[in-house]
């Protein structure tokens, strides 16, 4: 399936959740091999699937990461929700949307 347009992807192994990310573009983010990007390199390596959500928009995507990070605790996402990145960003969405 290709989902072009802003959304959120999560790699699994099984049923457990092992990094929620998001994106502007589902088509591509998902099979970005990006080794800087080291939690995210280890959720693909262990990974043998990939969710993906389709969004509305790009703060909609980014909400909704924030909510799957707080109810699914992915051991390969390494901020801790509502840690000051978080709070910059969540302010950022708030400007954007209004």
């Amino acid at each position: 399936m290709n989902h072009s347009g802003p959304g959120v992807y999560i790699f699994k192994n099984g049923p457990e959740p092992l990094y929620v990310g998001s994106t502007k573009d589902l088509s591509k983010r998902p099979a970005k091999r990006d080794k800087s990007h080291a939690s995210r390199w280890s959720a693909i390596l262990e990974s043998n699937s990939v969710e993906l959500i389709p969004c509305d928009s790009r703060s909609k995507a980014y909400q909704l990461e924030e909510q799957l990070v707080r109810q699914l605790k992915p051991k390969f996402n390494l901020r801790q929700p509502l840690g000051q990145a978080d709070i910059e960003r969540t302010a950022r969405i708030i400007r954007e949307n209004w």
